[in-house]
């Protein structure tokens, strides 16, 4: 049997996931692309570690922390990141704000 003949079912999205699809990229994701920097570059810019800036930019965190909003804030990123990061990951899109 060749590659070919074993089709695989695609995944069945799960609602969160579909959210996200629909809300388009993480507003934090867009930014530091726009910016130029790695994700690395982006957790030592607020002071976090690698895994908490992929889990910031994958909607794992329901809540940002306090201290995540602050550091936001001190690193001079743009006010309505974190507005918009709470309107994406209820799925609803925030880039025309």
């Amino acid at each position: 049997m060749t590659m070919a003949q074993h089709e695989t079912k695609p995944e069945a999205m799960t609602p969160l996931k579909a959210r996200f699809v629909n809300a388009g990229p993480c507003p934090f994701e867009v930014w530091r692309k726009e910016q130029g920097l790695t994700r690395s570059e982006f957790a030592r810019l607020l002071g976090i570690s690698y895994n908490m800036a992929y889990a910031l930019e994958r909607g794992h965190l329901a809540r940002l922390p306090e201290y995540l909003v602050f550091a936001i804030v001190d690193a001079g990123l743009p006010d309505n990141l974190v507005g918009a990061y709470y309107r994406w990951r209820a799925g609803k899109p925030w880039q025309d704000r």
